[in-house]
């Protein structure tokens, strides 16, 4: 039950980063401030950094292993975007999709992995 929890709380943070970037790039696109370019750069960057976080915060209640935690709260987010994309919006799948996942997943990967080092070096 405590590792659930750790997971639900993860994922609230992956939640709460997404939310603040997306108001943050909603303001800077009202003002036009984002280009198309870089948009498209901070669309993989504020999931990617919201699952560190996240990743982060798994890892530092981790006892062990941080890269598997890593994975498999990558891959519970993955299929959550998964059934709101595929099954909501008729998305497309391609090559540039399947990189993005693997991106998420090394960022989710190497936030437990640092998250669960944090842990055992401060105890």
């Amino acid at each position: 039950m405590n590792n659930v929890k750790n997971y639900l709380i993860a994922i609230g943070y992956f939640l709460l980063v997404v939310a603040v970037f997306a108001i943050i790039l909603t303001i800077f696109n009202y003002y036009d401030i984002v280009t198309n370019k870089l948009f498209k750069v901070i669309k993989v960057l504020i999931p990617s950094l919201a699952l560190f976080i996240g990743g982060y915060k798994v890892g530092n209640n981790a006892n062990k292993k941080g890269y598997i935690e890593g994975i498999k709260l990558s891959l519970i987010v993955i299929a959550i975007l998964f059934m709101f994309s595929y099954l909501g919006f008729n998305a497309s799948f391609s090559i540039s999709l399947i990189l993005y996942y693997i991106i998420l997943i090394i960022s989710s990967m190497l936030g437990a992995m640092i998250g669960i080092n944090k842990k055992i070096t401060s105890d």
